[in-house]
């Protein structure tokens, strides 16, 4: 599947929607976690690194943050965050708060209630990463600059 046939299945399912692709790839060198956004329907690319301490999780969580900050400052009604994160989707998805839970994690699971209820519709996908790879690939190659 390449990435127009992938771009019409999702304009298919989610008419309207933009679509916000998230990443936190690893720099080996030195060894930190960056985080990497990109709305092609909005020329947007936004990336950066993030503290050493940090985990992949934490990092795509911290990802998926700044997307639905730029849709409230944008006033994007319709978002879809499309994500390789099968940890931070299942974090997304779960409503019970425990250890595995840290601020960054909470911080977006409140800005997603918040811009629901100011009337945002937020749709999170997981894609595997052996079918993300040409969105990834542009996303990862963006943060490797910036880390």
């Amino acid at each position: 599947m390449n990435q127009s046939d992938f771009n019409n299945i999702l304009n298919s399912r989610f008419p309207l929607y933009t679509h916000f692709y998230t990443d936190a790839p690893v720099s080996k060198q030195p060894d930190s976690v960056g985080f990497g956004i990109h709305a092609p329907s909005l020329s947007l690319k936004i990336s950066g690194k993030l503290p050493d301490h940090w985990s992949i999780c934490t990092g795509e969580m911290y990802a998926i943050g700044r997307a639905i900050e730029e849709i409230i400052e944008r006033r994007v009604k319709l978002l879809i965050i499309i994500t390789n994160s099968l940890s931070a989707f299942n974090k997304l998805g779960n409503d019970c708060l425990d250890g595995d839970w840290d601020i960054v994690s909470i911080n977006v699971k409140k800005s997603i209630y918040n811009a629901w209820c100011s009337g945002y519709k937020v749709v999170w996908l997981w894609i595997p990463t052996c079918i993300y790879t040409v969105t990834a690939l542009q996303i990862s190659l963006l943060t490797e600059v910036d880390i």
